[in-house]
């Protein structure tokens, strides 16, 4: 069975960005990109097609049909996830992520889940998405890393495994599986990367070469935010392994890099130049 040919991206943010761009590299695809902004810079061969919201159905489904993309005829939904599993989620801030899946289910139109790591809000960069990963980029934010006094923050013990995964890792994973394996590989299938593990946030020290100081309550932007992030890794739940059954946390972690065979994954040294 042939891989997917044919892409429509639903906003081209932190991420959605740098997957549209991703996609748009491989030979023989086509792409479009629904936005909310036609003046969208995007590579020479995306097709931008502006929609006034993205819960305008009716001009949504529009769009998609101008470029012979029927309804009925969606061939595999990836949602946003991206970030910890959402697999089973009835109630808190995953449950919705959860709730589309089960409606995808319902209608029957196939989907890819990807998760990556802990979940990071991005109200703050990204309006368009209100969750994602803990991308690689994101870790810094996290502890309020000080590059100047070489100083970061943690809450509590701050050692419980966390994966992180860069953003054009992510991104370049994403379009590889959807344009090189087999569509029964991918149909209802759950996929979990990890491009790094680190030894919880307090590690970010010694990658830093930075200060490590333990501290009752984060400063600055979303600090019961990052505290929750810090309680979660202590608790084992940082993982993009976690709540997968059968197998170890840490192999089911990287259970899905094997589809992207050769490549070199960034870890937080080579993003930073440590």
């Amino acid at each position: 069975m042939p891989s997917y040919s044919s892409f429509a991206v639903i906003g081209a943010g932190t991420l959605g960005g740098h997957i549209l761009a991703a996609l748009a590299a491989q030979p023989s695809v086509k792409v479009i990109l629904l936005s909310r902004t036609a003046s969208k810079k995007v590579p020479e061969n995306v097709q931008v097609v502006q929609v006034p919201s993205y819960d305008d159905v009716p001009a949504v489904t529009a769009a998609l049909k101008s470029h012979n993309v029927e309804q009925a005829h969606i061939k595999l939904f990836v949602p946003s996830e991206f970030g910890s599993s959402t697999e089973g989620h009835t109630e808190g801030p995953l449950a919705e992520k959860n709730r589309i899946i089960e409606k995808l289910q319902s209608v029957g139109v196939p989907y890819l889940r990807m998760f990556v790591s802990a979940s990071v809000l991005c109200l703050l960069s990204d309006p368009d998405v209100n969750q994602t990963g803990l991308f690689i980029e994101f870790a810094p934010w996290v502890v309020n890393y000080n590059p100047e006094a070489k100083k970061l923050y943690v809450i509590g013990k701050s050692e419980g495994p966390v994966s992180v995964t860069s953003i054009s890792d992510a991104a370049g994973y994403l379009a590889h599986v959807l344009t090189h394996q087999p569509r029964s590989t991918l149909k209802n299938q759950i996929l979990r990367i990890e491009g790094q593990r680190i030894a919880g946030y307090r590690s970010l020290g010694s990658l830093f070469g930075a200060e490590v100081e333990t501290v009752e309550t984060m400063e600055g932007e979303m600090p019961g935010f990052k505290a929750f992030l810090m309680s979660l890794a202590d608790q084992g739940q940082a993982t993009s392994g976690h709540g997968a059954k059968g197998v170890s946390d840490e192999e089911a972690s990287k259970s899905g890099i094997a589809l992207w065979a050769g490549h070199q994954w960034k870890t937080v040294q080579d993003v930073y130049g440590l």
